[in-house]
């Protein structure tokens, strides 16, 4: 058999055409980057070689509003938009940098704090009184991972089974302006190491005093699901001046004002929360399409307090203390079931849309309804960190490198929402309209929408102009408005750094 082998001149390469692609909205994204100076915040993460920290990091969170299900996919993202290479100096990163960098040893929860420290202090997202701090966990379910210590077997109540998981409790801010963003996170462990146990409720206590150090002693609305329903905590967010409000129990002891004695001391009768609910049932006959609030008068709670006893021992004895107790019905959890009574009679174990929200301020229990229903909103933002931010997507076996991911998942998701309140002012103002967008729509129309990149050059003047897909008709206003002047990524913007002489 003869072989034949043919001599071919060697050739410069042929790559391919980036010119189109995905991610037309990121030069929009490095404009917000850029307005809380994050680069300077994370340039205090050293890398050994290759492209700095800060670029790598704004790299990453373009990758997740791509809706990544991996880290190599979150580099290929990268890879594949023509207007992030603009913005980065047509700077690479292949997975393996991104995996290395994310594994590294880094205290993310500190990170956190100084993010917040960061946003916090801006004027667009500076917390202002009343606002309200919803608190919740979730369950990041982790496939692959029964070996790594920091995951844990766990009861999922939604899907009504166990799952190996890892459990995060979160803070979210919603404001009075309707602007809303992720404050703080922690990971809950399950361990039997004293040094390592904490609660669920000593996390939402250390996030909280950290959120209260930023923002003085403003007054603020924490807004709890049932499960963090717990005096103690209670006792401690009066005393640092947060107003709480949650759901009552099913078995809450409460106590109704019933008559004063001839002495003029208070006399009271134990209820709970059913028999307060029976007591104006009668008022939600017929009301099926509409939110109904009741506010229930006297009601009262009995709280702990430390006294110092006759020999000197501290000895825990309870307090009658008012609080304001609302019988509510088609609350935002849910809306789509029916809220009707039959009959005044009727069982209230029955009625699933009738609930009691209780709360310390007793003298606004309007304002604490308000301030409820706005916790809704951190399940919002569960659902779409786990749909279209890639909650749940990262599969390493490293516990920085999933809190890495989860600690830019919070800067990906405060970017997006500062960009959808002000694209919604936008249209108010321009066109007058209300006219809402939901989370997916900005993803898709905006940020990570399809574009083609072309270099120009008129009059000896080199521009580059990017022709974005027609999805971007709707927020084409909004993208010339927030267009960067530069396209070039930098550490620092050295006519904000030097505003007075530049």
């Amino acid at each position: 058999m003869v072989i034949l082998m043919k001599h071919i001149r060697a050739t410069n390469p042929i790559f391919e055409n980036k010119s189109h692609g995905s991610g037309g909205g990121f030069a929009v994204l490095k404009n917000y980057w850029e307005k809380f100076d994050l680069s300077l915040l994370y340039m205090r993460l050293n890398k050994h070689s290759g492209t700095p920290s800060w670029l790598l990091l704004f790299m990453y969170v373009c990758g997740l509003l791509s809706n990544p299900n991996s880290v190599n996919n979150i580099s290929q993202k990268v890879s594949e938009s023509p207007v992030l290479h603009t913005i980065t100096g047509f700077t690479t990163v292949t997975q393996c940098a991104l995996s290395r960098f994310m594994a590294r040893v880094t205290d993310w929860v500190a990170l956190g704090t100084e993010r917040l420290k960061v946003f916090l202090s801006h004027p667009i997202l500076k917390l202002e009184p009343d606002d309200v701090i919803a608190v919740d966990d979730t369950k990041i379910e982790h496939p692959y991972g029964h070996k790594i210590p920091f995951l844990c077997w766990l009861f999922d109540s939604s899907e009504k089974i166990n799952v190996y998981c890892m459990n995060l409790v979160t803070t979210l801010a919603v404001k009075a302006n309707g602007l809303e963003f992720p404050l703080l996170w922690r990971i809950w462990r399950k361990t039997d190491k004293v040094e390592q146990k904490k609660s669920k409720i000593e996390l939402v206590k250390q996030m909280l005093l950290h959120i209260r150090q930023q923002v003085g002693d403003i007054p603020l609305w924490v807004a709890m699901d049932r499960w963090f329903l717990c005096k103690n905590l209670f006792k401690w967010l009066e005393s640092i001046n947060f107003n709480w409000v949650t759901k009552a129990k099913s078995n809450t002891a409460l106590f109704q004002l019933t008559w004063y004695d001839a002495n003029g001391k208070p006399r009271f009768r134990p209820v709970n929360p059913r028999q307060l609910l029976m007591q104006v049932a009668h008022r939600f006959i017929g009301k099926k399409n509409e939110r109904v609030s009741i506010a229930i008068p006297d009601i009262f709670i009995k709280m702990p307090e430390q006294k110092v006893g006759k020999r000197g021992r501290v000895v825990t004895k309870y307090k009658y203390v008012p609080i304001a107790a609302i019988a509510v019905t088609r609350l935002p959890e849910d809306v789509e079931q029916r809220a009707t009574l039959q009959s005044s009679d009727a069982s209230i174990a029955a009625y699933h849309g009738t609930h009691l929200i209780i709360s310390n301020r007793h003298d606004a229990p309007e304002a604490a309804l308000e301030a409820y229903v706005k916790r809704w909103r951190i399940e919002v933002f569960y659902r779409a960190a786990k749909q279209e931010l890639g909650l749940t997507s990262c599969l390493a076996q490293n516990e920085y490198s999933h809190m890495a991911h989860i600690e830019m998942l919070f800067v990906a998701e405060t970017l997006v929402r500062v960009a959808m309140w002000e694209l919604h002012l936008l249209n108010e103002e321009d066109k007058g309209d209300d006219i809402i967008f939901t989370h997916g729509q900005v993803l898709k129309g905006i940020f990570t929408a399809s574009c083609r990149i072309v270099s120009v050059t008129q009059q000896g003047i080199e521009s580059i102009q990017v022709y974005f897909d027609t999805t971007g008709t709707l927020f084409s206003r909004f993208i010339r408005k927030k267009w960067p002047t530069f396209m070039s990524l930098v550490p620092w913007v050295i006519n904000h750094i030097f505003e007075a002489t530049a």
